[in-house]
């Protein structure tokens, strides 16, 4: 019974994030395929297609699922045509540009036809556009059109249709190139780039879900140039393959591709979800009824995730608790005030049932279960304005790094790189203060409190000075569960929601585990 409840939850999260859509009456259309292509499609009845880890809402992976706008578009281009897709997942961009060219890739499911990529690519019609965007930090001015970023360091994903753009039209640029959108984002937030440009839904996408604070829509751009206009890609020595799937495109019902958008491009109501009905066994529900009360934690100083307003728990893992509670019948009490080292000693004595925002690790399985994470957040380093020496973990070695007392980076220090002292502190503003007073060369923290915390106390001669780029080292944010109360073991992922770690990419082994 351990993990019944989270099971069944889990399980209808991927349902609406990853399940095929329903088609309405897909299998009843029947394509009108040349003798050439059925004989094309017996030959060749998979294709190999590609399935990028971090382009949301359109292409990325949800626990090695393939997700988003373009995967479930070509889904249903694959039901209409007969066709089996086996998704690559993993490589860059360019890397799967190159697999292309070298035929170890059939399609690629949203690429912008451009003249270099027509040399090996075939294209279908286009199936989405979407605005570009330029993106700057909040404080910056001067931007609002792509003649003001004359002069100015860009961000842009390599490979991408912006790269070619920006090297023809604005060679005047210096072009800052990065491995995919979020990269971008974080270049302009270590203050490597002055702007990011990309696709405004996904660059939206990334700063809401990745809690990047300090960032802003500049300019959305006007040109259809650099419009990112979305085809399907075939390579070049299987045009038979691009009629077929140009066929399976046009033999689409509107409804169902409405319905897609409205999904993943329209407005997502929270309420949907709170609507939804839980299945619960006889057991859970006398569970729920002799614990109908359960205590969690809540921090007074964890924002934008955890905090507390005049009193009241706030922020998005305690309205993600309220939103579950609520479906499965339980009454939330918050227990507000003890620092995040004191939680941990209370799960431990069982003072507290359900602890948020934590990382499982082995040490804590000891007197927690966990959840599967519903959340991430970028780990950032926080530095003195003047101090240029700090660009990686490496260069806090023989320095002092302040970390909040029990958090999960305690563990990496001690263990990987003991050359540094580490300072604790009770929390995030702690740290910061630490850094202040020069006690610490550099505070280590989930980079949206980071800077929450900077902004809202006015910390003038701070900075960030990098934010992880690799994604294995995001903060992962589970549940975390008394150890005696495994029925209570379960949580959904948000729909839409990108994985908490994707697969498909390796850790560096010098590298440390994000989170708490």
């Amino acid at each position: 019974m351990k993990t019944s409840i989270r099971k069944k939850l889990t399980g209808l999260a991927l349902l609406i994030c990853c399940a095929p859509l329903c088609l309405s009456g897909a299998l009843a259309d029947e394509l009108l395929l040349s003798a050439e292509e059925t004989a094309w499609i017996a030959d060749h009845p998979t294709i190999r297609v590609h399935n990028e880890m971090d382009w949301p809402p359109f292409n990325f992976n949800v626990d090695g699922k393939p997700a988003g706008f373009s995967i479930d578009y070509m889904n249903l281009v694959a039901v209409k045509t007969g066709l089996q897709i086996e998704y690559i997942s993993g490589p860059s961009w360019n890397q799967f540009l190159d697999m292309m060219r070298d035929g170890e890739l059939d399609v690629i499911a949203n690429a912008v036809p451009t003249e270099e990529r027509r040399e090996y690519m075939n294209f279908t019609s286009v199936f989405s556009d979407q605005p570009v965007a330029v993106i700057v930090e909040n404080t910056t001015t001067g931007i609002s059109s792509l003649e003001s970023l004359r002069g100015k360091r860009v961000a842009v994903v390599k490979g991408f249709r912006h790269h070619e753009y920006f090297q023809r039209e604005y060679p005047d640029l210096e072009l800052v190139l990065e491995e995919d959108t979020l990269a971008c984002l974080y270049a302009v937030l270590e203050g490597r780039a002055d702007a990011s440009v990309g696709s405004f839904p996904v660059s939206k996408y990334l700063i809401d879900h990745q809690a990047l604070i300090g960032l802003r829509v500049a300019y959305i751009s006007r040109d259809p140039e650099l419009a990112s206009s979305n085809a399907i890609a075939v390579r070049n020595d299987w045009p038979v393959l691009r009629d077929i799937l140009q066929k399976g495109m046009h033999a689409l019902d509107e409804k169902d591709i409405a319905s897609l958008r409205q999904r993943w491009l329209g407005a997502e109501s929270i309420q949907v979800a709170k609507e939804g009905s839980l299945a619960l066994s006889v057991k859970e529900q006398a569970w729920i009824s002799e614990h109908p009360f359960i205590r969690v934690n809540n921090e007074l100083d964890r924002p934008p995730f955890n905090f507390n307003v005049d009193g009241v728990p706030t922020g998005f893992s305690v309205d993600y608790m309220n939103l579950v509670a609520s479906r499965a019948g339980l009454e939330v009490e918050y227990i507000s005030g003890p620092s995040w080292g004191e939680f941990l000693d209370m799960i431990k004595t069982r003072e507290m049932d359900v602890i948020l925002d934590v990382t499982p690790t082995t040490k804590r399985e000891e007197y927690m279960d966990f959840t599967t994470a519903y959340s991430k957040a970028s780990i950032a380093v926080v530095v003195r304005s003047e101090e240029s020496g700090i660009r990686s973990l490496e260069d806090l070695k023989n320095r002092k790094a302040a970390i909040t007392d029990g958090m999960f980076f305690l563990d990496y220090f001690e263990r990987d790189q003991p050359e540094t002292t580490v300072i604790t502190e009770k929390d995030t503003l702690g740290t910061l203060y630490a850094v202040m007073e020069g006690r610490a060369d550099a505070a280590v923290d989930v980079f949206a409190t980071l800077t929450y915390m900077i902004e809202q106390n006015a910390l003038s001669g701070l900075k960030v000075a990098f934010v992880y780029e690799d994604e294995t080292q995001d903060s992962l944010n589970a549940i975390g569960v008394r150890r005696d109360w495994p029925v209570l073991d379960w949580w959904p992922r948000p729909p839409g929601h990108p994985p908490a770690r994707p697969p498909g990419r390796r850790r560096a082994q010098s590298a440390p585990p994000g989170g708490r």
